[in-house]
């Protein structure tokens, strides 16, 4: 199910619109067979939101500058005082925030392309008594919008907290990181140290975002360069001018703190540093940034990719290499079913076929039957009861025994089962693989093999049929005249697949055999014969190894539909490309508009 956060800008170009689109599908189709692959999706994710900030950011002209910050920093009130105008809650109750909201230029079409479908933008007007202050909604970005030039040309954000118990609190923070020009990130003497909000910091500053670091609440004895060298010993280094100090101070509202000379003085600097002259070259520097991070994670999100496709190529050799293993385990077993059921009705149906020649049956037969009474009275052999090749497939199925291939299907599950990372059962493919209907269940192995019977059956009947039909006129008088030696082969054709003749049976058929001829038609019954049994054998071999061929088709097909297409390995090589494009383009652009304001100045 596609993640209703995602998002095709408009404004953007096709290029960029089947970028976002093939990013959507890596989040989605991959097996999950690599050491790594399970960062895919959140990677994926990450991509696809800076790609959509990227393209947002062609066609925005303000500065975003974004408050973040951990649960109870006092991050809200700083907001406040930084935009000197109560518009997000504040109070001992935490938190307060709880979505976004945004003091903007009216000339903000912050509206336009939203890069973040599951936050949708709504203004409210400065008179608005229920919105001001207000606490935000999680699915809204709540725009306050004004004319002022004290901020004008910055888009001022306060967030959720970093450290909220709420995720979506915490998700609309982190998005709202990835739309920033410059962050304000606000901790507190009992709160600069917490997991959370600190590792983020050093994300920040990882990525060099322009951040300015306030340390509110500070107690009296708290100095700005113990601090800094605090956060230098664990990983975060910041200039002293980008961070800043606001003692503790009982009931210190947003009015009272921005009268503050030590917030005056913060404020004061922070205009210096992004005054609205210079917000046409940082966006330009966060663009190039921006297209930056945009590569680099694509870069890693196709290595990843790359990597799970040769896991599963290889998953993939290995299963066919199982079900080899298992066919050829299964083909010994079945050797003596095969004897037993299908090769008698093959000898009872030859015996049918050509026995019609045989001139010499009838005494054959009574010299059999004289010959073998004595051992019959005695219990030694028992009668041959004749079937037609209804009873003959009626007993077929009667005796059928569907437990070898029962048998071979569990064994080839559970080795395919064991081949999956065991610490990742929550995998895309092993969970393909486990849905119900994937492994063949017992009723559905019942009927492929009752259907493979009947198909073999009905095989053997026609096959008789044209040797009955295609048997040369000219040679039915040598078939009489030699028509013991088909007793014969059959005979032996019995005793050599364990047939339902006895030994005593077969030495009867062989004390006639120095009175038979050798000749054309002896060779072609023993031929035919031979063809018959032969592909008897084939067929019914095959309908056996296509039930365990259909298990391995529905893995293989579980495996198909995960796999990465060719096409989004290759939007992803050339999306680096593409956004290089961009920024040429857009560079060249601006050259030329610069020049002409300059010409028209000196004009």
């Amino acid at each position: 199910m596609k993640d209703k956060r995602q998002t095709r800008p408009e404004s953007i170009s096709k290029s960029i619109q089947d970028s976002l689109a093939g990013i959507a599908e890596a989040a989605q189709a991959y097996p999950g067979l690599s050491p790594e692959a399970e960062r895919i999706p959140g990677l994926a994710l990450d991509l696809h939101k800076r790609l959509a900030v990227f393209a947002y950011r062609l066609q925005m002209r303000h500065l975003w500058i974004v408050f973040l910050g951990g649960t109870g920093t006092g991050k809200s009130t700083l907001f406040n005082a930084f935009i000197g105008k109560e518009l997000s809650r504040t109070g001992v109750e935490r938190p307060k925030t709880s979505g976004p909201i945004a003091y903007a230029p009216r000339d903000a079409h912050i509206e336009r392309s939203f890069p973040f479908p599951g936050i949708q933008p709504a203004r409210l007007s400065p008179d608005d008594a229920d919105a001001v202050p207000a606490r935000g909604i999680p699915d809204r970005l709540l725009v306050l919008e004004h004319g002022r030039n004290n901020t004008d040309g910055w888009v001022v954000v306060d967030t959720p907290d970093l450290d909220s118990l709420e995720a979506e609190n915490r998700r609309i923070a982190e998005d709202f990181y990835l739309l920033s020009d410059v962050v304000i990130f606000v901790t507190s003497q009992e709160k600069y140290a917490d997991e959370a909000p600190y590792e983020f910091l050093k994300t920040i500053v990882r990525e060099k975002r322009p951040c300015f670091v306030v340390l509110n609440k500070a107690s009296a004895e708290t100095g700005r360069s113990d601090i800094l060298n605090i956060m230098k010993e664990n990983g975060i280094s910041l200039p002293p001018e980008a961070f800043g100090l606001i003692p503790f101070g009982p009931s210190l509202t947003p009015d009272r703190l921005s009268k503050q000379a030590f917030f005056i003085d913060i404020l004061n600097h922070f205009r210096e540093t992004y005054p609205p002259e210079a917000s046409a070259s940082l966006r330009k520097t966060r663009r190039s940034q921006s297209a930056a991070e945009v590569a680099a994670k694509t870069g890693e999100l196709r290595k990843l990719l790359q990597a799970d496709s040769r896991a599963a190529a290889a998953w993939r050799e290995r299963l066919t290499d199982l079900h080899e293993k298992v066919w050829q385990e299964l083909l010994q077993d079945e050797q003596k079913r095969f004897t037993e059921h299908s090769r008698r009705y093959l000898s009872k149906e030859i015996r049918k076929l050509f026995g019609r020649y045989d001139v010499l049956a009838k005494p054959r037969k009574i010299i059999a039957q004289a010959l073998l009474t004595p051992f019959r009275m005695v219990g030694l052999i028992k009668g041959d009861k004749r079937h037609d090749p209804e009873d003959a497939l009626a007993k077929i199925r009667e005796k059928a025994d569907a437990t070898p291939m029962l048998s071979a299907v569990d064994r080839f599950n559970r080795l395919v089962l064991e081949t999956l990372p065991r610490d990742r059962a929550d995998a895309p493919l092993s969970r393909e693989i486990r849905r119900e209907g994937t492994a063949l269940d017992r009723t559905a192995i019942q009927e492929l093999i009752e259907k493979d019977q009947v198909e073999l059956i009905a095989w053997l009947e026609k096959r008789f049929q044209e040797l009955a039909d295609g048997i040369p006129r000219g040679k039915k008088w040598g078939i009489y005249s030699t028509s013991i030696l088909w007793g014969i082969l059959v005979l032996s054709l019995e005793v050599a697949v364990g047939g339902g003749f006895t030994v005593l049976d077969a030495v009867l058929g062989s004390s006639v055999a120095p009175f038979l001829t050798k000749g054309a038609a002896e060779l072609f019954a023993y031929q035919e014969i031979r063809k018959v049994a032969r592909e008897l054998s084939r067929r019914y071999q095959e309908g056996l190894r296509s039930i365990l061929s259909l298990q391995l088709e529905r893995y293989l097909a579980c495996l198909e539909s995960l796999l990465p297409s060719d096409d989004l390995d290759q939007a992803l090589a050339d999306l680096p490309k593409k956004l290089k494009k961009t920024e040429d383009s857009l560079s060249r652009k601006g050259a030329k508009i610069t020049k002409k304001e300059k010409g028209i100045t000196k004009g």
